[in-house]
């Protein structure tokens, strides 16, 4: 960011230039632009109400046609063996003659019936299993399903001898395949030794006493809150409970046998009560993110071991968390996973299942929950991360990505734009808003939603009634826009008569400019603070006053506002260019190379990248032009001096090669190479007798093993084209058959053959 800008004279001006991935449109808009632009912001805006009305009509067909009321689970996990065994039992309500079911393809449905015993049809396809009623009948209320299966870690599974983690990604019980959030009643059964911890309850609530398949101990589950997937552990687990409001707070941990010496020897010395940094951070997130919306919060801490999950396990009142090798303390836990899990519990399964939501406020919830703990280093760097991956996701894709791509259960965008550019969008809101707006939004929606689907557009609605205005621009260039804005500043400073300083200067766009307020970071060495601009323009001018003259006036220092600058934006092409180019797709090379060489004009290898793929695109002319850039660019670099040359040869200008190889042998006099290479350029300017000379050194540079090259046919070429040169037409067929026996495929070589053999067809 240019942070080492030194200012030597009192008025001095700094210029930062980029560029706009987007649309162009002509800067200083007419009032009459402006009302059509406001037009077009409101029309997008109320596109997006439509789509969350479209999604809640296709949530509610789904619901019509098939309604799950309650399951009951009654399920033996052994984590020794790894086996599983489960009953479950699904009151439906369906209008239609079958129901479809998710069941983890590892686990095989041995029975489907209704109440009374009798079989039902099913048919299996990979997680989905359709359930039919006989021919002609009415779907009965009630099925049973009975399934077994061998557990092993993967897929939302984690599995060892000590503990079993089943998520909801797992289906380790039968759910419905549409967004239908039903009561759970799950009776647990396991070995002596272990114990259990399902999704919203605590551990030990009620004893089971039925037991099966050689599991003689169990808890019975009652999750009070209907929810569309939840999450088991057997383990060997010790428990504590904290009640926090109206939240009852489990807290468990992996046990150990008293001789236990291990690293996580010290867990056993700790007292088994809730950490502290639990219930602060509790606290912390419903102070801004609302009333937690299940009644139970299990948070479940395990020992670190190979193969383990890189992130905390969450589910609907749950969050299992895997602990670093040799940290066991519970001041050592890591609370930034913790408190991804425990918000992306909160949103995942409170509010619309689209990952702009979900996804987005998890990550903004971490990344405060950092700054309120003074960890601002570890916001720094989750929310560098967060950009890093989406703007992966742009290179990759090949274009911007528009965040309501993320939402709705079909959501078609990359995870990586939906938690890194989403989660930076809700910064920015809540920099604009302010805090207390932002967190009554999220409040409203978490107490009049909890439970059910969100749409973007009520979310936008909570926040304009808190904020009192008007955000349709807001989420029109974040939600809409699938481009990213890239700023250039250009500012001078003037002394004043009491010895302050005036800074003046503008802020420039391309295009269609975003709206969003830009900060000015104000580097005045020691310490900085930040300016906020207004943006109403493309050109968008401002003034302010300082006390000390600033070293750098920067453009978003604190990286607030996810942009794309000119460098940036040019490796993104170039990474698509070489993709192009590997599949020898050429067309699109040209266009991707150019566009790299466009955004950085000075860097060689994209001018030298768009210069090959013109010429392998046919485009030899226009290759040329670009290689005379790459060699102004490095007048020094002999390679492309010598496949400038090869080009020009090709083109039928030997002037133009002779140039570029005289500085190649001047550079490197012994390299038969340049010497064989320049030899053909000297014949086709009737310098024979010099060429002759060169060839004839090049050849004593051979013998003498000086260079690993087989220069057999270019040697063979350039005599031949010396004898043709002379009227010699048998010797220079010979020597172009001697090149074609050096080298069959040498098309160069079979033209001049043929032109010689048959000069009336040539």
């Amino acid at each position: 960011m240019h942070r080492g800008l030194q200012h030597t004279v009192r008025t001095s001006t700094a210029v930062i230039t980029a560029v706009i991935c987007g649309a162009v449109l002509p800067a200083g808009l007419a009032s009459a632009q402006d009302d059509a632009a406001s037009a077009h912001v409101s029309e997008a805006v109320q596109n997006l109400s439509a789509l969350d009305a479209e999604r809640v009509r296709t949530a509610n067909r789904a619901l019509e046609l098939q309604d799950i009321i309650r399951q009951e689970v009654s399920i033996c996990i052994d984590p020794s063996t790894g086996l599983l065994s489960a009953d479950a039992r699904l009151w439906v309500e369906t209008s239609s003659d079958h129901i479809r079911l998710l069941l983890d393809d590892s686990l095989t449905a041995v029975a489907v019936t209704d109440s009374r015993g009798d079989d039902l049809q099913h048919r299996r396809t990979g997680k989905v299993l359709v359930v039919r009623a006989a021919d002609g009948a009415e779907f009965p209320p009630e099925v049973k399903l009975a399934y077994r299966g061998t557990l092993e870690s993967g897929d939302g599974a984690w599995v060892n001898s000590d503990v079993v983690v089943l998520g909801p990604g797992f289906h380790w019980y039968p759910v419905s395949d549409a967004r239908d959030p039903a009561r759970l009643r799950v009776e647990a059964s396991y070995p002596a030794g272990y114990s259990s911890v399902v999704s919203g309850t605590l551990a030990g609530m009620v004893p089971s006493t039925t037991g099966q398949s050689g599991c003689s101990e169990g808890d019975l589950w009652e999750i009070p809150t209907p929810v569309t997937g939840a999450t088991i552990l057997v383990g060997h687990l010790e428990s504590s409970l904290t009640v926090i409001g109206d939240v009852f707070f489990g807290y468990h941990r992996q046990s150990f046998d008293t001789g236990d010496q291990s690293a996580d020897s010290a867990w056993e010395n700790s007292p088994s009560s809730v950490p502290q940094e639990l219930i602060d951070l509790l606290r912390f997130l419903e102070n801004c993110f609302g009333p937690y919306p299940y009644e139970w919060l299990s948070v479940v801490r395990l020992p670190a071991g190979q193969g383990r999950p890189t992130t905390a396990l969450a589910a609907p009142g749950m969050v299992v968390v895997w602990d670093g090798t040799g940290q066991g303390a519970p001041s050592s836990m890591p609370l930034s996973r913790v408190v991804s899990g425990l918000s992306h519990s909160w949103w995942t399964f409170a509010t619309d299942p689209g990952r702009l939501v979900s996804q987005s406020l998890a990550t903004q919830a971490e990344a405060e929950w950092l700054e309120a703990t003074g960890d601002e280093d570890g916001a720094f760097t989750l929310r560098g991360l967060r950009r890093a991956q989406f703007m992966r996701a742009m290179r990759d894709s090949g274009r911007g990505i528009a965040l309501h791509e993320c939402l709705g259960p079909a959501a078609s965008a990359d995870d990586r734009v939906c938690s890194g550019k989403g989660s930076a969008v809700f910064r920015i809101l809540k920099s604009i808003v302010g805090d207390g707006a932002y967190c009554a939004a999220l409040r409203t929606i978490s107490s009049e939603h909890s439970g059910e689907p969100v749409g973007i557009g009520e979310l936008v609605e909570a926040l304009e009634e808190e904020h009192g205005s008007d955000l349709d621009w807001f989420f029109y260039e974040w939600v809409f826009r699938s481009d990213l804005p890239s700023y250039a500043i250009e500012y001078g400073t003037t002394p004043t008569d009491d010895g302050a300083y005036m800074v003046r200067g503008v802020v420039r766009q391309e295009g269609e400019p975003f709206r969003t307020p830009v900060p000015l970071t104000i580097d005045l060495g020691g310490w900085s603070y930040e300016e906020t601009v207004s943006i109403t323009s493309a050109h968008q001018p401002f003034a302010f006053r300082t006390d000390e003259e600033p070293l750098e006036v920067i453009v978003d220092g604190g990286d607030l506002i996810p942009s794309i600058d000119r460098k940036e934006l040019a490796a993104m092409h170039a990474g698509l260019g070489a993709q192009a180019a590997s599949s020898e797709e050429w067309s699109v090379a040209v266009d991707e190379f150019g566009a790299a060489a466009a955004l950085e004009p000075r860097n060689t290898t994209y001018v030298h990248a768009y210069a090959v793929a013109l010429v392998r695109h046919g485009r030899l002319a226009d290759g040329l032009a670009a290689m005379d850039v790459v060699v102004g660019l490095d007048a020094r670099n002999t390679g492309i001096r010598m496949e400038a040359a090869g080009l020009y040869l090709r083109s039928g200008n030997a002037a133009e090669a002779l140039k570029h190889l005289d500085v190649y042998v001047a550079a490197a006099p012994d390299d038969p190479v340049g010497l064989v290479a320049r030899a053909r350029a000297l014949v086709e300017l009737d310098r024979v007798d010099e060429a002759e000379r060169g060839l004839e050194r090049a050849r004593e540079l051979i013998a003498t093993g000086s260079t690993g090259v087989n220069l057999d046919e270019p040697l063979l070429l350039a005599t031949g084209r010396i004898h043709e040169v002379r009227g010699d037409t048998s010797a220079a067929i010979r020597a172009y058959e001697a090149a074609l026996a050096a080298n069959p495929v040498s098309d160069e070589a079979r033209r001049r053959i043929r032109a010689l053999s048959f000069p009336v067809a040539e």
